[in-house]
């Protein structure tokens, strides 16, 4: 196979790929759809909530606060389970990406220890988080929205001050 010029001005050459497709091109959004659309089953496995868009995957549970140390391994279970799928497809689930958020009053957070939070992927441990962003909106974890606040005043002052 010859290099190829692309219009761009530059020449890429040509790479032996054993599996997968190239980023970028046309067929990697169906072919992701098709490796994965069967991972809802694992979240029903488990009885865990999810939603899914694009690449990412966010995974919930509701408790009482007197359940709520049966989450933690719940959670494990099933991401064990998701990472066993995506090894089987070939897939990869990033842990370095993967966030744990716990939401509740205070006094409720207070009585976990950081070790009934911990989620444990593999050899991987995911820690807590104390914000996420999620399409655009930062969730802390009390839900008092500070943090999103806190960032959208940042950016409100950064433009007169660009200016």
């Amino acid at each position: 196979m010859e290099p190829q010029n692309f219009g761009g001005g530059g020449i890429s050459s040509v790479i032996a790929q054993d599996c997968g497709v190239p980023q970028g091109s046309v067929i990697g959004p169906k072919s992701f759809i098709a490796y994965t659309e069967e991972l809802d089953s694992v979240f029903l496995k488990h009885d865990i909530h999810h939603h899914r868009y694009a690449d990412d995957t966010q995974a919930y549970l509701a408790v009482t606060r007197p359940n709520a140390l049966t989450v933690a391994p719940r959670l494990q279970h099933c991401l064990r389970d998701v990472n066993d799928f995506y090894g089987s497809r070939r897939l990869q689930l990033n842990t370095s990406k993967t966030e744990v958020m716990w939401f509740g009053s205070a006094a409720s957070l207070r009585g976990l220890t950081v070790s009934d939070k911990n989620v444990d992927i593999g050899n991987a441990t995911v820690q807590p988080v104390d914000s996420v962003r999620n399409l655009g909106v930062y969730l802390d974890s009390l839900l008092d929205m500070h943090v999103h606040i806190s960032k959208a005043a940042q950016a409100c002052h950064f433009q007169p001050r660009r200016l």
